[in-house]
């Protein structure tokens, strides 16, 4: 017998995932809501101390509760005896995500994600049962169809995963099609990857709710521009060099303005700290564990090459401009120039945020953002939260009258 009043948050990837919880496990105050801290190799990487915050993640929980933290990165598994270590680690992950849910017996279970190792055990063990697995779209989803798994990886898949029953292995690389079974909520039809997926719902950004509740469209200049970094590194350093120069040219340029410089999670700060040293940088202050929401409220305008953040801060009423040197970087254009200003070379960097700052392109940019965010994410209403928690009531419903 399922405890229909329990419904079971996992915290994979938190730092994309726990926006996204906060606006709708509130929303959902007739049940009893459970953080489980998963403790997963991604979220415990990056920015653990702000995102797995006991004292923060009860304001929006009733239960806090987290699993031990295993040694997922054992060696680089080069001896027969380092891999049967790691298999031994993923197997009592999955006997303690197991027995917690056992132990609680939640009527749903709610994640971000269906492609970590926490995502496949819980759904498994939802799909036993016939409760609801839902998963909410985290952020920007791409379809990787082009890199399908070889034969190699299908086997060690067969072996690992269904012989063995080690949650090890993706069977397929894209995102809400790796439990099927499972409900999908995803922002708005655009970002539909499978169009043959049954179980989809289209609810808007849960996340962006309170970004849309705080817009206004009256704004006074603060004189303050917020860079955030992309970790461009991992794609290209050259590229990243090049970015950075656009940088550096328009904060040199723009001595009259004061640069926040937000640094991504998996970017070393020290980089940042002596590229940009105070002597010769002084109108600029870099950061990395600060709340963004923070940053939007104190800053005229945002800079980024192609991350979230540039939607979120757009959600919230400021300017973006987005960079991309000479056009060297390929990767899916988001705003094609609908919300955003595309700068391509160095010099024109800091004409940009003039353009931005100005009173007839704030004109420009409010028309603009109203009908991007309508047709992209389904409403700009502030609402999302509220759907997705009354969606989620209506599938708990139907499958406990399907027994």
């Amino acid at each position: 017998m399922s405890n229909r009043n329990v419904i079971v948050f996992l915290s994979a990837y938190s730092y994309l995932s726990n926006p996204h919880f906060f606006s709708v496990a509130p929303k959902l105050n007739e049940y009893t809501t459970i953080f489980l801290d998963v403790k997963d190799p991604v979220s415990t990487a990056f920015n653990k101390a702000y995102y797995q915050n006991k004292e923060l993640i009860l304001s929006y929980f009733d239960i806090f509760h987290e699993l031990e933290e295993l040694p997922f990165d054992i060696g680089k598994s080069i001896t027969k005896w380092e891999k049967i270590k790691k298999f031994k680690v993923f197997k009592k992950y999955k006997e303690m995500i197991e027995t917690y849910l056992n132990k609680i017996n939640p009527y749903a279970v709610v994640s971000c994600s269906d492609l970590n190792t926490s995502d496949m055990i819980a759904s498994h063990w939802c799909k036993k049962r016939n409760r609801p697995f839902i998963i909410l779209q985290p952020a920007i989803v791409f379809d990787k169809r082009k890199k399908n798994y070889g034969i190699k990886h299908k086997i060690k898949y067969l072996v690992v995963n269904r012989l063995l029953g080690i949650p090890k292995y993706k069977k397929q690389p894209i995102f809400g099609n790796e439990a099927t079974w499972g409900y999908l909520f995803l922002w708005g039809e655009e970002f539909v990857l499978n169009a043959n997926r049954g179980n989809t719902y289209f609810v808007g950004n849960p996340a962006y709710d309170d970004l849309f509740n705080a817009f206004a469209e009256d704004r006074t200049i603060k004189n303050n521009i917020l860079i955030c970094t992309d970790h461009l590194a991992e794609i290209s350093s050259t590229l990243n060099q090049k970015v950075i120069k656009m940088y550096i040219e328009a904060i040199k340029a723009r001595t009259n303005l004061n640069f926040y410089l937000k640094v991504h999670p998996r970017e070393p700060l020290e980089d940042y700290e002596r590229i940009f040293n105070k002597k010769e940088y002084s109108n600029v202050k870099i950061v990395r564990d600060y709340d963004l929401i923070e940053l939007y409220n104190i800053c005229d305008v945002l800079i980024s090459v192609n991350s979230t953040v540039l939607l979120d801060a757009a959600a919230m009423g400021l300017p973006i401009i987005t960079l991309n040197p000479n056009n060297e970087f390929k990767f899916v254009d988001h705003f094609r120039e609908k919300v955003n200003i595309k700068v391509i070379k160095a010099e024109n960097l800091a004409k940009a945020i003039d353009l931005a700052l100005s009173d007839d392109y704030w004109k420009i940019f409010l028309e603009r953002r109203e009908k991007y965010f309508n047709q992209r994410f389904s409403s700009s209403d502030g609402q999302s939260g509220e759907r997705v928690a009354k969606k989620i009531k209506e599938l708990i419903l139907q499958c406990e009258i399907k027994g």
